[in-house]
C-alpha cells in the first residue's frame, strides 16, 4: 500500500507519495459518496414508507366516517361492525384501533360514557391531541402494552349532533420501524461491500496507472548506469512529452561534452605552434627575437580569451542566463576605438532601441561587439552603421562598414580560425572566428556578405530578451568619431 507522509525517526517528514496522495483522495471522495448516497436512500425509503403508512390511515378514517354517517342518528351502540373496518378492529390490543368522542373531550369520569371505541381497545383509550382540525393530523403517541401508534386525529360533526366530535384511528407503527430497521441494516452491509470494493479498485487504478513511472525510473537508471543512451521505456500519451524533454536533455549534454573535447582538443593545437615558436626563440645560444614572442604570445592570449569566452557561453547556457543591454555596450566600445582610430574622421549611425537586450553576459557580448567594430574600424573609409532588431525571440545586430569589401565567394572561409584577405593589417585572423563561435554556444549566427553598394555586412544572431513594461523605441543618430 502507498504511504502516506510521516515523520522518520531522524525527524524530517518523508516526501509525499504520489500514489498514497492519488489513493487518499480517492478513498475520502468514494467514502464521502457513499455515506451521503446511503443517507439519501435511507431518508427516502424511510419517507416513502411513512406516505404510505399515513395514507393508509387516512383510508381507514374515510371508511370510519363513511360508516358513522350510514349508520344514522338512531345508532347509539358504544361500537360499529368490525367488517366496516376489519377485523383486527375487533381484536383485543390487535393493533387497529378507533375512538369517537365529543369535542372537547370531556372529563375523564365521563368519557366513559359518550365515547365510542373498537372492541380492540377495550378498556384504553387513545390519548387525546394537542390541537386538531377539520382537515386532521397524524400524530405518533403510545398505546396500549407499550405500543407505539401512529394516530390520525379528526374533527367531524355527526348526524343529529350540533357539537363536533373528535374521531381518531390509530395503528401500529412497530412493523414501520421494523421494516425501516431492515432496510437500513441492509444498506449499511451493501455500503460497506461497495466501499470495501471501490478502495480496492482504486488502490489496483493507481498502482497500475503508475506502473509507466516506475518504469520511467528504471529506464532513467539504466542511462545512469551506462546501460542505455537514451531514455527508451514505453510512455503513455502524458509522459510521452517528459520522456522527450530528457532525451532532448541527455542529446545536450552529450553534445557539451563533445564541444567540450573538441574545444580542448582546438586550444591544445592552436597553442601547440606559438608554444614551440618560443621555445625554439628561447633555446640556449639562440638570440632572442622580442617581436617574434610578443606576436606569439599574442596569438595565445588570443586563443585563450576565446576559449574562457566559449566556457562562459556553455555555463551561461546551462543556468540562468543573465541580462545585458546592448546600447551601452556598443556606445563603450565605439568610444574606446575611436580614441584607437582617432586619425581617420569616421562617422557611426546607430539605430538601436534602448530596451534591446541580450540574453547572456555581457563579456561574451563586449567580446563577439567589440571583434565586428574593430573589424569595421579597421576597414571603414567614412562611415559604419550599427543597427538592432528583435524577430521573434532572436536578437539581430547588422554592422555594416564602406570598405574595400571582400571578393565574392570569400564570406564561406572569412570566419574560419586563421583566415586573413590582407595580411598588411594587423591581426591574428582569430577575431570573427571567437565571434562565430560564440554565437554558437548560444545557439545563435555569424552571416557575413557583401555591402550594398560596397563594404562588407556582419548579421549576428542572438538569444533576445526584453524587459517587461519597456517600450519598444530608443536612440538612434549618428556620431562623427
Amino acid at each position: 500500500m502507498a504511504r502516506l507522509p510521516f515523520l522518520t525517526r531522524s525527524g524530517r517528514t518523508e516526501p509525499p507519495s504520489l500514489a498514497g496522495r492519488l489513493i487518499f483522495g480517492a478513498v475520502l471522495w468514494c467514502i464521502g459518496a457513499l455515506v451521503l448516497g446511503a443517507l439519501l436512500l435511507a431518508f427516502l425509503f424511510r419517507s416513502t414508507l411513512v406516505q404510505g403508512f399515513d395514507a393508509r390511515l387516512a383510508t381507514l378514517m374515510d371508511n370510519l366516517v363513511a360508516a358513522i354517517a350510514l349508520a344514522g342518528p338512531e345508532s347509539g351502540a358504544p361500537a360499529l361492525p368490525g367488517a366496516a373496518l376489519g377485523r383486527e378492529f375487533d381484536r383485543a390490543y390487535s393493533g387497529a384501533y378507533w375512538q369517537i368522542r365529543p369535542w372537547p373531550v370531556p372529563l375523564p369520569g365521563a368519557a366513559e360514557e359518550s365515547d365510542r371505541r373498537s372492541r380492540s381497545l377495550w378498556t384504553s383509550s387513545l390519548p387525546v391531541p394537542a390541537a386538531v382540525s377539520g382537515e386532521g393530523g397524524v400524530t405518533t403517541a403510545p398505546g396500549p402494552l407499550d405500543q407505539r401508534l401512529r394516530v390520525f386525529s379528526r374533527l367531524i360533526t355527526l348526524p343529529g349532533s350540533a357539537q363536533p366530535s373528535l374521531v381518531q384511528i390509530a395503528l401500529d407503527a412497530s412493523p414501520l420501524a421494523a421494516d425501516i430497521t431492515r432496510f437500513q441494516g441492509g444498506l449499511a452491509a451493501a455500503v460497506l461491500i461497495l466501499a470495501v470494493l471501490l478502495v480496492s479498485g482504486v488502490w489496483f487504478q493507481v498502482r497500475h496507472g503508475l506502473r509507466p513511472v516506475h518504469a520511467l525510473a528504471e529506464a532513467v537508471g539504466a542511462v545512469r548506469r551506462g546501460e542505455a543512451g537514451r531514455v527508451m521505456a514505453p510512455a503513455p500519451a502524458e509522459l510521452a512529452p517528459l520522456v522527450a524533454e530528457l532525451n532532448r536533455l541527455l542529446d545536450h549534454n552529450e553534445a557539451v561534452l563533445e564541444r567540450a573535447r573538441t574545444q580542448v582538443g582546438n586550444l591544445a593545437h592552436g597553442l601547440k605552434t606559438p608554444l614551440a615558436v618560443i621555445q625554439n626563440e628561447v633555446r640556449p645560444g639562440h638570440p632572442p627575437a622580442p617581436d617574434l614572442v610578443r606576436a606569439q604570445t599574442e596569438v595565445m592570449e588570443t586563443y585563450i580569451r576565446r576559449y574562457l569566452a566559449l566556457a562562459r557561453a556553455a555555463a551561461e547556457r546551462a543556468g540562468a542566463r543573465a541580462t545585458t543591454p546592448v546600447l551601452p555596450a556598443v556606445e563603450a566600445l565605439t568610444r574606446t576605438l575611436a580614441k584607437l582610430h582617432a586619425e581617420r574622421p569616421l562617422a557611426l549611425a546607430t539605430d538601436l532601441p534602448a530596451d534591446l537586450c541580450f540574453a547572456g553576459e555581457a563579456q561574451d557580448l563586449e567580446e563577439m561587439l567589440g571583434n565586428l567594430l574593430d573589424n569595421a574600424f579597421k576597414w571603414a573609409r567614412g562611415t559604419i552603421t550599427v543597427h538592432g532588431r528583435i524577430e521573434g525571440r532572436e536578437l539581430v545586430l547588422t554592422m555594416r562598414d564602406d570598405g574595400p569589401g571582400i571578393p565574392p565567394g570569400s564570406t564561406t572561409g572569412l570566419a574560419r580560425r586563421g583566415a586573413r584577405l590582407d595580411e598588411s593589417v594587423p591581426g591574428t585572423g582569430l577575431g570573427l572566428a571567437i565571434v562565430k563561435d560564440i554565437a554558437a554556444a548560444y545557439e545563435g549566427s555569424l552571416r557575413l556578405s557583401p555591402g550594398s553598394p560596397e563594404g562588407l555586412e556582419a548579421e549576428l544572431r542572438l538569444p533576445a530578451l526584453l524587459p517587461a513594461g519597456t517600450g519598444a523605441g530608443g536612440p538612434s543618430g549618428a556620431l562623427r568619431l
